[in-house]
């Protein structure tokens, strides 16, 4: 597989092509043989269909307000707008075909997931087709919002836009009616400049050899040249102040204009603090950037132990999609894991089932040598049991939903084989459900999710004989709150009675490494008293940068990885590739390898530095008789080098030092983010700090395991020359 870099000039040309001149509109929807994807909330049923009048292609939102207070729909893409100091939503409608429609919405939704709405009343007496104009400014205030965290909501559009959907308001609140739209788009009328970092690569990732690459770029939109003045801070990996830029240069309009950056000498993300005026505003942006040699992609499957991932990516659009299999591919992963979404292949009983997005988002995976494992749930309600009730009716979670149903066991035999045949050969692995352990992904009782396994086993190896069928991925070992789960031994319960039809147990166990470790040591009591042979697999656990920080979520990383692979797993999957969002107090937003926007984080280079130390090494031993929360185990490399990863488990532990012996050979310490420096050896024994960063020592001709002992003395704060 090659990878493609990009100059500085020719990324400058491209983010230019992609930014809208001022006055020239955007198409965000565009009618056509088919109307565009919509949701609907389950108490406001409506309808969206294409449809076809004056002579247009039109989109029709049809509702019975007989069945609903109000009419509202969300696209199940949200449409980004251009980067606006002001500008005009533009909305095309058929008067003569409107029906009991009193006014609508349109509704926005900004960086934060804060959600906005604009009145618009058209003059429903107007003959053809209208054209609408909605005005917006950046930072405007709304009357109301909803969406975002308490923190974050302050009734103003912040950061990036996006077209969120529209409601509509009755003239008559007892018959059924009908707004009838064409085109929407969006005109900028006051453009901004915007900056962003240059690398070479559009996941931000610089490689050696391509330092020259690294710039600063300024994008004036706008008709009229715009002078900037500023300055850039330089973040170290380690979260520490490196140096600064003043920014003094004059961008004429329509262009772009980069300001070369001095190039980084060790590897790991850089921050970069930008704060520039021009005279219209004075703006401020974090960027960042990985400095890194890619551990990938690499072709076919991945051998041995299962560097994972866990991604939303289908619910993006394509070039979105694309980013993601690139930004997967070059930090090393090798596997990714996806749900069998069975209500976008069959959403009706009569439908021919669709696998069409399917087929591309393997193949998108495959070209980067990533494979896909699949995990069934989240059945259509027409197949759900019709027997089913929830176990606990009063349950309500994440958006005041009930939890998932329990499936038409036949039905969904039927689509499980269907999907494993039409991908044998592709998907090696298949899970039957997500955490069902938790009300919130399972609202039944654990004697039928037992049900469900027993027909999801036979079921799979019909379709795919070849297969490994997983265990759902289990929360936690045993579970501590009873108003989320239909057992408190749930999994326990599950490895006992559905035993022989599983062959590997999928467990999550998100939070901190010291949380999941003693999870793990039970969960080995568990194998072994239930006397089970099968390999396990933590196929969905991370840590959200919450509380923590992106640098601690990166050594968490490293953490559980390591100990998962030390401890028999089979592959680690990391939850999840991507940010969610952009609210800070919001996990989904945080849990990511990357940001929203497609910017790294430390644990990018981190999951990077890993794949390439540590693929196709072999786990020795864990060393016993250490401190507590320290932890040190010895793997031995594809090159027959000796890797030495520890660390400690307590943020706040003192440094200590390490002693390593017997040294036959050469030694290196390589670091979170793969940086590897030479130590010293003497006559045959190693001291080294080790502190609360995890490390990994290379130790170079050599076979036999040393001993490691960190008892014999606390580092001093500082050591005498």
């Amino acid at each position: 597989m090659t990878l493609r870099f990009l100059p500085a000039s020719a990324l400058a040309g491209l983010l230019l092509a992609t930014l809208p001149l001022t006055g020239e509109p955007l198409v965000l929807v565009s009618p056509g043989s088919e109307a565009p994807p919509v949701g609907f909330p389950a108490s406001r049923p409506g309808y969206c269909e294409a449809g076809r009048f004056g002579d247009r292609d039109a989109i029709v939102c049809r509702w019975d307000a007989g069945r609903t207070a109000w009419y509202e729909c969300g696209f199940q893409q949200k449409l980004p707008l251009p980067d606006f100091l002001a500008g005009q939503l533009l909305v095309d409608f058929y008067a003569p075909a409107c029906q009991n429609a009193a006014s609508f919405n349109i509704r926005f939704i900004d960086r934060d997931g804060e959600v906005m709405q604009k009145k618009v009343q058209p003059d429903w007496t107007a003959t053809g087709w209208q054209t609408l104009v909605v005005d917006l400014k950046a930072n405007e205030p709304f009357q109301s919002s909803w969406g975002a965290s308490d923190t974050s909501r302050n009734r103003r559009l912040d950061g990036a836009v996006r077209l969120h959907g529209l409601s509509i308001a009755f003239g008559d609140k007892t018959s059924a009616g009908q707004l009838v739209l064409g085109a929407i788009a969006f005109a900028v009328t006051s453009a901004r400049v915007t900056v962003d970092v240059a690398t070479g690569h559009p996941i931000r990732v610089l490689a050696p050899g391509r330092e020259p690459d690294l710039a600063l770029l300024f994008t004036n939109p706008s008709r009229d040249a715009r002078h900037i003045e500023g300055a850039a801070t330089v973040i170290d990996p380690f979260g520490v102040p490196a140096g600064q830029l003043d920014l003094g240069l004059d961008v004429p309009g329509q262009s772009t204009r980069s300001v070369p950056l001095a190039a980084p000498t060790r590897f790991g993300v850089y921050g970069l603090d930008v704060t520039w005026g021009d005279g219209q505003e004075t703006q401020q942006k974090r960027l960042s950037y990985a400095y890194m040699a890619p551990a990938g992609p690499t072709p076919g499957r991945g051998r041995g132990f299962l560097f994972g991932i866990n991604a939303h990516t289908r619910r993006f659009p394509p070039e979105e999609q694309r980013l993601e299999a690139l930004a997967a591919g070059l930090c090393g992963i090798k596997l990714i894991r996806h749900n069998a979404c069975w209500r976008l292949v069959q959403p009706t009983a009569d439908a021919p089932r669709d696998f069409a997005q399917f087929d591309q988002h393997f193949e998108l995976f495959e070209q980067q040598g990533i494979e896909s494992q699949i995990a069934f749930g989240h059945v259509p309600d027409w197949a759900v049991d019709p027997s089913w009730a929830p176990f606990n009716p009063d349950y309500r979670g994440r958006g005041n939903s009930r939890g998932l149903p329990f499936p038409n066991l036949d039905l969904y035999a039927d689509y499980v084989t269907d999907f494993m045949r039409r991908y044998r050969g592709r998907i090696r692995f298949a899970e039957s459900w997500n955490e069902p352990d938790l009300l919130a992904f399972a609202n039944f009782p654990v004697e039928d999710y037992i049900r469900l396994m027993k027909a999801f086993y036979p079921a799979v190896k019909k379709g795919n004989p070849e297969a490994q069928v997983m265990t759902g991925g289990f929360t936690c070992l045993t579970m501590t709150s009873p108003d989320r789960t239909s057992h408190p031994d749930h999994m326990a319960k599950c490895l006992e009675e559905a035993r022989g039809f599983y062959d590997i147990h999928a467990f999550h166990g998100h939070g901190h490494h010291s949380h999941y470790y003693p999870q793990v040591l039970g969960l080995h009591e568990l194998h072994r008293r239930l006397g089970l042979q099968v390999p396990w697999w933590p196929n969905e656990t991370a840590i959200s940068a919450i509380n923590i920080g992106e640098l601690a979520q990166a050594a968490t990383l490293f953490q559980k990885l390591l100990y998962s692979w030390a401890h028999g797993a089979i592959g680690y999957s990391w939850y999840d590739l991507r940010n969610d969002g952009f609210d800070p107090k919001e996990n989904e937003h945080n849990f990511g390898l990357i940001t929203k926007d497609f910017y790294p984080k430390q644990a990018y280079v981190a999951y990077n530095a890993l794949a390439t130390i540590y693929r196709d090494a072999t786990p020795r031993q864990e060393y016993a008789g250490l401190p507590d929360g320290f932890q040190a185990f010895l793997f031995q490399a594809a090159n027959g080098d000796l890797l030495l990863p520890s660390w400690n488990n307590t943020r706040t532990a003192p440094t200590r030092l390490l002693a390593v012996a017997p040294v036959a050979g050469t030694a290196t310490r390589i670091d979170l983010f793969g940086n590897e420096v030479p130590t010293t050896v003497a006559d045959g024994l190693l001291l080294i700090e080790a502190g609360a960063q995890p490390m990994t020592l290379r130790l170079a001709g050599q076979d036999a395991a040393p001993q490691v002992t960190c008892d014999l003395v606390q580092a001093p704060a500082v050591l005498p020359i």
